[in-house]
């Protein structure tokens, strides 16, 4: 079972490699530093779990639920994220390469201080999410609904956000992180709305 696998990782201070999990379900489980190497959890759900400085390598997270766990200065790499649930979740500071998210809910999520690069979000929602001082270096919005979604000293130069549902984002005062952006012309009048702009 997985919470075996988690203590016994823990306690003989091993990587947890290339092993499948299937609709499991761990509570309260201390995941720190922990490595995962060609993981596959399928349908599970974590509950008030602490992944902190956890690494996850050639990962696949599945349909699974990790909303409102810990995972502040996680490393994530070559791993997919499909139909996931991260409401709430911790991921500040944490690192993000060579990974996809599809249809994934970051809602109220929490990504300040994190580094996304070669990173893809397809269909994802990150209504309410905090992107703050976020890096990102070849990454791409698809499709995704950014309702609230803060991005405080995060550029988005370069950004395609033109297929995305954009509402109420929020900036710093001077909106710096939106220069260099690339919208929709619709997009565009709702954005010259936030920037005070009367179009006629």
């Amino acid at each position: 079972m997985l919470i075996d696998d988690l203590k016994a990782a823990r306690e003989a201070e091993e990587e947890i490699s290339g092993r499948i999990y299937e609709k499991e379900s761990v509570s309260a489980a201390d995941c720190r530093g922990l490595d995962f190497q060609s993981v596959t959890f399928e349908g599970c759900r974590f509950s008030e779990c602490d992944f902190g400085r956890a690494s996850f390598y050639g990962c696949k997270f599945l349909r699974c639920d990790i909303s409102n766990c810990k995972l502040p200065g996680s490393y994530w790499k070559d791993c997919e994220l499909r139909g996931c649930k991260f409401n709430g979740a911790d991921l500040k500071n944490s690192t993000f390469k060579q990974s996809t998210s599809k249809a994934c809910n970051y809602s109220y999520t929490l990504f300040y201080g994190s580094s996304f690069d070669n990173f893809v979000f397809s269909s994802c929602d990150l209504s309410y999410a905090v992107l703050s001082q976020v890096g990102l270096k070849h990454t791409a919005f698809s499709e995704c609904r950014l309702i609230r979604t803060e991005f405080f000293r995060t550029s988005l130069n370069g950004i395609d956000l033109s297929d995305c549902e954009l509402s109420g984002m929020i900036f710093s005062d001077s909106f710096a992180e939106l220069r260099g952006a690339e919208v929709s012309y619709d997009q565009a009048a709702d954005l010259a709305l936030i920037l005070g702009i009367k179009i006629k």
